[in-house]
């Protein structure tokens, strides 16, 4: 634990831009172009969509990936699972702040979705990372879409004047009563 606090380096990088609603999808900046039934139906009459990536940086998978080099798969795994673990905390962050700031100004939120769900193709993080100048905190796409750093996360945060969802869904676990539940965190 105290090894993947040291290599833990987060960082992200985010804005908000206007959409708009054409018949054959959901315009975001001048290349973004969501299409996916699915993912429209989920987004619904968004009129702000949050784009933001965030990231752990690469030192905790570099060491990771010389743990498993050396045959110190425990220790790999682990560290791994850290990383997973502390990028998904960032991630949560960011939507937590996105959705206290959008209630402030009377906008209502949607809980976060990421390109490679649904029907919304990983390709479009090419033009979501564009958008948003990912470069700027280090992170990289590799020619299939992937995030480099891998322990990296970008995503949508859809916004809009009309009631789409309730909060505890947005804020996820931390927000929602049923401590029962066998998906909570």
């Amino acid at each position: 634990m105290a090894l993947g606090q040291e290599l833990v380096e987060p960082i992200g990088i985010g804005a908000m831009f206007p959409v708009d609603l054409k018949p054959q999808g959901l315009q975001i900046g001048p290349d973004l172009l969501i299409a996916g039934p699915r993912t429209r139906k989920r987004l619904g009459k968004i009129t702000w969509a949050y784009l933001f990536a965030v990231t752990i940086g690469p030192k905790l998978e570099e060491t990771a990936a010389s743990f498993f080099s050396q045959g110190e798969y425990t220790k790999g795994v682990i560290l791994d699972s850290i990383g997973s673990s502390a990028v998904e905390s960032l991630a949560k962050e960011v939507n937590r702040r996105v959705v206290e700031g959008a209630i402030q100004v009377g906008l209502t939120a949607q809980e976060r979705i990421s390109p490679g769900y649904s029907d919304w193709p990983l390709e479009d993080q090419y033009q979501l990372c564009s958008l948003i100048g990912t470069t700027a905190i280090g992170l990289r796409l590799s020619a299939a879409a992937m995030l480099q750093p891998r322990k990296s996360i970008t995503a949508l945060i859809g916004l809009s004047t009309e009631a789409t969802g309730d909060y505890a869904t947005v804020l996820g676990c931390s927000g929602c009563d049923s401590v029962e539940c066998q998906f909570r965190s």
